[in-house]
């Protein structure tokens, strides 16, 4: 199954292609509009632990059926599966949690002098937020830009240097020392935002 932003369709040249895969290890045949360049990125399931999120009602399962595009396997089987869920209702547990992974990483001595790492957690635990409080609201949005901006609530500049800074430190694997100064300024409005 294909995810994010190549099965939305608002995929950028930093993009990675995001496949999900149940039950299986292959490489799956990609479509020809998708980038072979771009890195791939797999998220694996037993069946098992498949089954186990349709009954809990996982927000991922409901974002992978509503925007995912099917690569290979059966149709029918895959509508009769998405046709039978229900997404969960409440993520207070998992909002916790990722307020949780900001605690740590705020208490984290490591962090103190390494802002970019700092940074790509605390950027992965407000998306995440953002994702679940959007979803609290009955709001599905996945997308990094809605998470960070109606979703946890961060102005637009923000939101867009904290996707910059992912970029560059997960997809990209460098940065120069101007986004370095970016970056370390932007560590210093999170703090200055900090709501958990």
């Amino acid at each position: 199954m294909l995810i994010g932003s190549y099965a939305r369709g608002d995929a950028c040249e930093t993009s990675d292609v995001d496949i999900l895969r149940v039950g299986h290890e292959r490489q799956p045949l990609l479509p020809s509009w998708v980038s072979g360049l771009a890195y791939r990125s797999y998220i694996d399931y037993t069946i098992e632990e498949f089954v186990r999120l349709c009954e809990i009602g996982s927000l991922f399962l409901f974002h992978v059926f509503s925007e995912g595009m099917l690569l290979e396997g059966d149709d029918v089987v895959w509508d009769r599966i998405r046709s039978n869920f229900n997404v969960a209702s409440s993520f207070d547990r998992e909002i916790s949690e990722y307020a949780s992974v900001l605690n740590y990483a705020d208490s984290y001595p490591f962090y103190k002098e390494n802002v970019v790492p700092y940074l790509s957690i605390v950027f992965r635990s407000i998306k995440n937020i953002g994702i679940f409080s959007l979803a609290q609201r009955k709001c599905y949005m996945f997308d990094k830009l809605s998470a960070l901006r109606y979703g946890f609530g961060l102005p637009e500049q923000m939101s867009k240097d904290f996707i910059h800074l992912d970029n560059c430190y997960e997809r990209i694997g460098r940065y120069g020392k101007s986004d370095l100064i970016k970056f370390e300024a932007l560590a210093q409005k999170w703090k200055g935002l900090r709501r958990f």
